[in-house]
């Protein structure tokens, strides 16, 4: 009220008191009349609530319409003549109401601190409402905005509106539409086009149909309408189903399809699973028998006795894991044709994600219909062929959108004005006009009331929706926690209090309003949330004290009543710890999760369940204790990364560094030998040589004060392989036969399988390259030679590609183009069968070199090779990958981008270091500079040989001495080039057949004649 205290010194107290009375009666009634709750009396002031302790869908709109009415009601009373005057404040936004010292029904929160702020700003007998408020009203009020203002207590400058008034709704479809949506036609041609896809199916030619639309607009009951029209096909139906909680368990679509499909219970222990799973497998069509071992083991079952045995590396584990569901799948076409539909793929995680590419790809080749339905954000899976359909949903025309409203209310009266106005706020999307027609007929159709019915947000219609279904709201919370579906089971054993009778009572009120689904599974009820939005409305109603409090109930629960999700679903329980606030329980958890993601290769999904474990850490109190926990964590954190990024990935790095700043701090010796080992691969093939050097050093001098075996293999591997790309061949053959030497497969080789790839491989690959380039070409091959066979004993699949990939090095380094064009081949077949991406995309590199030193001069093979030197930029041997392009250039006859090429390989090589192949680049670079420029082409040459024999690198050497000596032939010199090339020549004792030998000797014998 306006003036109160000078009143006060006007009135006497009795007179003061009567008026005040009647102003507060006034505003009550106002209040009151539009269903508010005065929470409490402040003297002059009443502070009254919309929203609580009853949701309506209008509660913004509401309370204007409260404030106009005590403006007009207060205006008039009148002391002494004088109208009275008000002020009033609105804000919108999440509060917390109860009690606080006395106050039974008083609020916390930034909402209320704002509308009291408003409230004294603003003039007598006006309403100025928050931008939250303004944007839930709409155009239901006449508003004007007012200049931002600096409020106490708030960081920034405030936006406000002034309400002038009411006034007649407009029809907001009529804006939207004019703003630029797209008029949405019903879902006839859609269906049609699911239709025509299923024809083709049937006929053998397999489709894929992606379905793209944004929440609530219809994908699923697209679905539904046209399995009804197939109904009576002979048409084998399997779905997959995605869950937000579940995004980084890997297969879980999968999983949840074999575990329905098989009928497991929760209290099976496995060896009934097992006979469960056997029997759903045996009653389908014949699989092969690694196919049928791949799904128990997907689904963490032991082995039968019959069962064959799968291979222990993770990542042919995947793939045997791949083929049997394509298996599966490919058998069930075999008896007719089969529709796979996978709802919510923007919920799936990247392994299933993965089996669906592959599925794809061979989609159309079976009489097989795959449809995915998704979001608009999500990015759309691979596949882009004729056998590829994508539709997306638009939003409803107004017609469209008016039917459906009209059907729902078919047995009601309801106004025309309101229907129109529920057509126009559910913007063309099907569930928000069905629940926003749902709430208005609860309503009722009072005329008073006719426009206060519709709510303004679909938040605000569902939450209404369960307010007015008495004790179903404490289940609805309940259940949305859980997840999007739940167990009768789980949901009583969270809740505890109320039987499961009136739990099931509840629970049919809830089916009974259109909230939940129901469906029965062996012994249970199985109970979804007709969507996710609902789910999540009904989430977001409970507080954060009472959602850690359900959370905890769940993942209590779930280790009680379902042991298996312990050991084979340790992500869910993570997820409700996490949620619970039990950091250190979550945290364990979470690890679990990753280790078994790692298990089936699914890095992407090991990766999140890390970080999040990692995020969680970063909360606890810093001592020793968090250290200790978060050390072995930020070590597999870095060695997934490694898998996906690559050794030289910044994610690998930072959890390295952070590693080894923790294990220095705790004093673990063994991760710190693990954290350098990680730190050096990442500064190695980053070509960062000068931390790499720092590194490697000190992991020898680790290992040699400590006198450990293995780590004396890691501290000369890493000092010998960095003194290779320095160009020490000299040191680095110490350094790597020494590593040569204590490396002992049987106890070492099988540790490929904990760091990803083997060392004694490594070792014997650097070695052989070390061993060319000394002069040593024989040694060298014999040396590969150990590697590949230790490599096939050993069988770990990407050490083994690894050690091919190192081979194509070294005979590009020989200039061995048949060797390495076969070598490449090999390797390029391996890669893609295992998808190591690195070995396949260096394979095709050299693949479209060896075509162009055969002659092809098609644009796409520098294409190719220009792509994957893009990817290679920043990393170790980017100056071996520019002068093969510099060379592939100047094939096809572009000679100065060639020059151009070879002189950034120099500088690149100058400073990163990396000065391994320095003689060979001055000698390239000569060479294309020879028939414009021959002076400074001799100067190169001679350069080139000096820096050969600085390194002591008899290959580049005697390469660079054969070219300085036809140089010099070509301009007289015949004794100087003799002299020059045979003193090289004389050096080697092996080799006699390989290129460069062969070029040497006859150009000896060129120079004899």
């Amino acid at each position: 009220m306006v003036g109160s205290t000078a009143l006060s010194t006007q009135l006497d107290p009795e007179e003061l008191a009567d008026l005040i009375g009647q102003y507060q009666r006034v505003c009550t009634d106002a209040i009151q009349s539009f269903e508010g709750f005065v929470a409490r009396y402040l003297g002059d002031g009443v502070l009254a609530y919309f929203g609580y302790p009853r949701a309506h869908e209008d509660d913004p709109e509401r309370a204007v319409h409260a404030a106009l009415e005590v403006v007009e009601a207060v205006g008039k009373l009148a002391s002494r003549g004088k109208p009275l005057q008000v002020r009033v404040g609105i804000a919108s936004g999440q509060v917390v109401v109860g009690q606080i010292g006395r106050q039974s029904h008083d609020v916390t929160g930034e909402t209320a601190n704002l509308a009291a702020r408003l409230q004294s700003v603003a003039r007598p007998n006006q309403v100025i409402i928050s931008e939250a408020t303004h944007l839930l009203v709409g155009n239901s009020f006449e508003c004007t905005a007012l200049d931002p203002i600096e409020l106490a207590g708030f960081p920034r400058a405030v936006n406000t509106w002034r309400v002038i008034g009411r006034r007649e709704h407009l029809d907001r479809f009529d804006l939207r539409r004019a703003a630029g949506l797209t008029p949405y036609v019903n879902h006839v041609p859609e269906l049609a086009a699911l239709e025509h896809a299923w024809r083709r199916t049937e006929a053998h030619q397999g489709q894929v149909v992606v379905l793209s639309g944004e929440a609530g607009i219809g994908k699923s009951r697209l679905l539904q309408e046209f399995n009804e029209r197939i109904a009576s096909a002979t048409a084998i139906r399997i779905r997959w189903h995605g869950s937000p909680y579940l995004q980084n368990s890997p297969l879980w679509p999968v999983i949840q399809y074999f575990q329905a499909a098989a009928g497991f219970k929760p209290d099976d222990d496995a060896t009934v699973k097992r006979e469960k799973l056997g029997a759903l497998l045996a009653s389908g069509p014949a699989l092969p028998a690694m196919s049928a071992a791949a799904i128990a083991a997907t689904l963490s079952l032991p082995p039968a006795d019959a069962d064959p045995r799968l291979d222990p590396d993770p990542q042919q584990r995947k793939r045997a894991t791949f083929a049997a569901k394509a298996d599966w799948i490919a058998q069930h076409c075999a008896r007719g044709p089969v529709v796979l539909a996978c709802e919510d793929l923007h919920w799936f995680d990247p392994t299933t994600r993965e089996l669906l590419d592959q599925l794809i790809e061979q989609a159309a080749g079976l009489p097989l219909m795959l449809i995915l339905t998704q979001r608009p954000e999500f990015e759309p899976p691979r596949g882009d062929g004729p056998h590829t359909i994508r539709i997306n949903l638009g939003r409803l025309r107004q017609e469209d959108s008016l039917a459906i409203a009209q059907h729902l209310v078919a047995h009601q009266q309801m106004p025309a004005e309101l229907l129109h106005r529920i057509v126009a706020r559910g913007d063309g999307i099907p569930l928000f006009i069905e629940e926003l027609t749902k709430t208005a007929s609860e309503a009722g159709f009072d005329e008073r009331t006719t426009s206060a019915t519709i709510p303004v947000t679909l938040q605000d219609s569902l939450v209404a929706r369960l307010d007015r279904l008495p004790g179903a709201k404490e289940i609805a919370q309940v259940g949305a926690a859980i997840g999007r579906e739940f167990s009768l089971t789980l949901l009583h054993a969270v809740l505890g209090q109320p039987s499961q009778e009136e739990v099931r009572d509840r629970l049919d009120q809830l089916v009974r309003a259109d909230l939940l689904h129901m469906r029965t599974e062996q012994a249970d009820r199985i109970f979804v949330f007709r969507h996710a939005l609902l789910q999540d409305a009904a989430y977001e109603t409970l507080l954060w004290s009472r959602r850690r409090e359900i959370h905890e109930r769940i993942a209590d629960a779930l280790e009680r009543l379902f042991p298996d999700i312990h050991d084979n679903q340790p992500e869910v329980l993570a997820q409700h710890w996490d949620r619970a606030g039990r950091a250190r329980i979550a945290i364990s958890h979470w690890e679990r999760a990753a280790d078994r993601a790692i298990e089936r290769s699914a890095s992407t999904e090991a990766s999140a369940h890390l970080g999040r474990a990692l995020h969680l850490i970063e909360g606890l109190p810093e001592d020793a204790a968090r250290d200790a926990l978060e050390l072995p964590i930020v070590l597999k954190h870095g060695a997934v990364m490694r898998a996906i990024q690559g050794p030289h990935g910044e994610g690998a790095g930072q959890s390295f560094e952070r590693a080894r700043e923790l294990s220095r701090r705790t004093g673990d010796r063994q991760a710190l030998i693990q954290a350098l080992a990680g730190l050096f691969g990442y500064h190695l093939v980053g070509a960062r040589n000068e931390a790499t050097g720092e590194i490697a050093r000190e992991l020898l001098a680790m290992a040699e004060t400590s006198g450990d075996r293995f780590s004396l293999v890691l501290g000369h591997r890493a000092v010998g392989m960095l003194a290779l790309h320095t160009g020490e061949p000299i040191k680095a053959r110490v350094h790597l036969e020494r590593a040569m030497s204590l490396y002992d497969a049987e106890t070492d080789g099988p540790l490929a399988f904990v760091y990803g790839t083997d060392h004694g491989q490594t070792i014997s690959s650097f070695l052989a390259m070390t061993l060319w380039v000394l002069g040593l070409p024989d040694a060298a091959i014999a040396q590969e030679g150990w590697g590949i066979a230790h490599g096939t004993r050993l069988n770990h699949r990407y050490s083994l590609a690894q050690t091919e990939m190192f081979r194509i090095i070294r005979s590009a380094f020989a200039r061995d183009w048949d060797a390495v064009a076969k070598i490449a081949k090999q390797t390029y077949d391996v890669g893609i069968r295992n998808s190591f991406g690195l070995p396949t995309q260096m394979a095709q590199f050299h693949l479209a070199f060896c075509r162009t030193v055969h002659g092809d001069r098609d644009p796409e093979v520098l294409d190719t090779m220009q792509a994957v030197l893009q990817t290679r930029h920043g990393t170790n041997y980017y100056p071996l990958y520019l002068l093969m392009t510099a060379e592939a250039l100047a094939m096809c006859g572009n000679l100065a981008e060639a020059i151009e090429t070879i002189v950034k390989a120099r500088e690149v090589a100058l400073s990163t270091g990396e000065r391994l192949l320095a003689p060979e680049l001055l000698r390239f670079q000569a060479t294309l500079l020879r028939d414009s420029n021959v002076a400074e082409a001799e100067a190169l040459l001679r350069a080139a040989l000096a820096e050969a024999r600085q390194q002591s690198a008899r290959g580049w050497e005697l390469r660079a001495a054969v070219s300085l000596a036809d140089l010099l032939a070509a301009t007289g010199r015949k004794a100087e080039a003799r002299d020059i090339v045979a003193a090289v020549r004389a050096a080697f004792n092996q080799g006699a057949t390989t290129p460069d030998l062969r070029m040497a000797d006859e150009l000896l014998a060129s120079l004899d004649r």
